[in-house]
């Protein structure tokens, strides 16, 4: 028996026939769309909350998903008290996404799909970033805080000249193969960001690094240290386990200071400035990096005179003799003849640890010192009652002829440090702390005091490690410095 197949017949179809059958099949794409998120059309103005710029005209709620195309006459920005929650942003090649101010959580993923994502101020949370179709996230203050995927492929751009990248959960997989470049970086406890995930990585950091994960270890990426002032390096790696691949130094406007010992796995690197290892210890490869023996500085602190001074190795090191005195000599023809025709008197002495082959780092305050110029120098005095001395130091110290605030000390710190500063006239004093994001954390001062040397304590035990800011404020002066909580 012969199976009937019913045969269907399409007319031809004339050119306006088919434009309409296009655009049927776009409109229905776009509604398939509309059912599973929102679209902005950015109509009206650049108002996320305003309906009127939305597909549909009804603000996704935070379960939502959310698409930039291009095209659009208006692009969102996020600015100042607002806060918004949503599940996943794309951004179209195109489009753009802007947050000045205020906060954008993104539960799932922002996809930069082309587009472009601009944030000048305010905290973005996100789950995973993708960065792909030369698409760019540029950043010059704020936060991002990255909870699971980075992923930047070659094309791509992560642009941060200000700002915090803030690492606070592991992914399973990351891209760092994009041109890439960091501000600070600040990296979670029991967080891998799996740096080394790439052929090629190069991560580029033109501010501070603080890896707070004793158990991250990175073998491959070569990190680039390319700010244009001062950076600081710290890391609680434990021994054994390398914080970076291959280190280098790019920074000829400042210098990259380590806070912490450092284990660079393959290459260490000086194109332009230098790595102040602080006393610290760097190995490069297993091998560790010879240190300078011996430094020794004095500066003003409070109403007295700090000094502080390393070693590299000790052997049978009884202790420092520190000794004072007076630059009012009789002019000599030669450096050792002034120094032996001053009257070195002993102020303290400081004990040493014996025999050590790791950095020790030493401190004497000199609560009473002498008015105008005084020299100071240490009588290193072993065991067996041989000694030597230090170089000198020289110092001025008068009392205070202007207002003025101090860096905090010590910084970093943990949990406590000492703000310092000098008032020429009884002030109404504030002095006020902020985090990263601008937000007050705590008020120190708002009281009159006297005219002198003042100093406050800020206790930060209830705080997270980080960079906070402390503003210090009198009717005629305003200054506000930065300060690191490192755990």
């Amino acid at each position: 028996m012969r199976k009937y197949m019913p045969q269907i017949f399409f007319p031809s179809l004339n050119r306006l026939s088919f434009v309409a059958i296009l655009l049927f099949f776009f409109a229905a794409s776009v509604s398939s769309f509309a059912k599973k998120g929102s679209i902005w059309d950015g109509s009206h103005d650049t108002n996320w909350n305003n309906a009127q710029n939305w597909v549909g005209g009804k603000v996704p709620p935070s379960k939502d998903n959310v698409k930039i195309p291009a095209g659009c006459p208006f692009y969102p920005v996020i600015v100042t008290g607002e806060t918004i929650v949503i599940k996943e942003v794309s951004i179209s090649s195109g489009g753009s996404l802007t947050i000045n101010g205020g906060s954008l959580t993104i539960s799932k993923k922002l996809k930069i799909d082309g587009g472009t994502f601009n944030q000048t101020e305010g905290t973005v949370s996100i789950k995973d970033l993708e960065i792909k179709k030369k698409g760019t996230y540029n950043q010059s203050s704020g936060e991002l805080n990255i909870a699971h995927d980075f992923k930047v492929s070659t094309g791509n751009t992560f642009n941060s000249t200000g700002g915090i990248v803030h690492f606070t959960g592991s992914g399973k997989k990351a891209d760092y193969q994009g041109d890439i470049q960091f501000n600070d970086v600040v990296i979670d406890d029991g967080v891998a960001p799996k740096f080394d995930q790439g052929k090629s990585v190069n991560i580029k950091v033109s501010g501070d690094y603080i890896n707070n994960n004793p158990d991250l270890r990175v073998t491959k990426a070569t990190f680039i240290f390319n700010g244009t002032g001062d950076q600081t390096i710290s890391t609680a790696t434990t021994y054994g386990k390398s914080t970076f691949g291959n280190l280098v130094i790019d920074n000829s406007s400042g210098t990259v200071t380590m806070l912490t010992d450092l284990e660079v796995e393959d290459t260490f690197t000086e194109t332009s400035g230098t790595l102040d290892l602080n006393g610290k210890v760097l190995t490069v490869a297993g091998i560790p990096v010879p240190v300078e023996l011996t430094s020794f500085t004095a500066s003003k602190y409070k109403n007295g005179i700090m000094l502080n001074w390393s070693t590299a190795t000790e052997v049978n090191n009884y202790g420092f003799s520190v000794e004072r005195a007076s630059t009012s000599f009789s002019t000599m023809s030669n450096t050792s003849s002034r120094a032996e025709s001053r009257e070195w008197i002993k102020i303290g002495f400081v004990e040493g640890h014996g025999n050590s082959n790791s950095p020790k780092d030493y401190s004497f305050y000199d609560k009473s010192p002498l008015k105008g110029k005084s020299v100071y120098r240490l009588k290193q005095i072993d065991t067996d009652g041989a000694f030597e001395y230090s170089d000198e130091v020289e110092i001025t110290f008068l009392q205070s002829d202007k207002t003025q605030l101090y860096q905090n000390h010590p910084n970093p710190f943990n949990p406590s440090t000492t703000i310092t500063f000098s008032l020429t006239d009884v002030s109404h004093v504030t002095i006020t702390i902020y985090n990263a994001i601008g937000q007050k954390v705590a008020e120190l001062v708002n009281e009159v005091m006297n005219a002198g040397m003042q100093s406050v304590n800020f206790n930060a035990s209830s705080l997270t490690s980080g960079f906070y800011f402390y503003r210090f404020e009198t009717p005629n002066y305003t200054k506000t410095m930065k300060m690191i909580l490192l755990r």
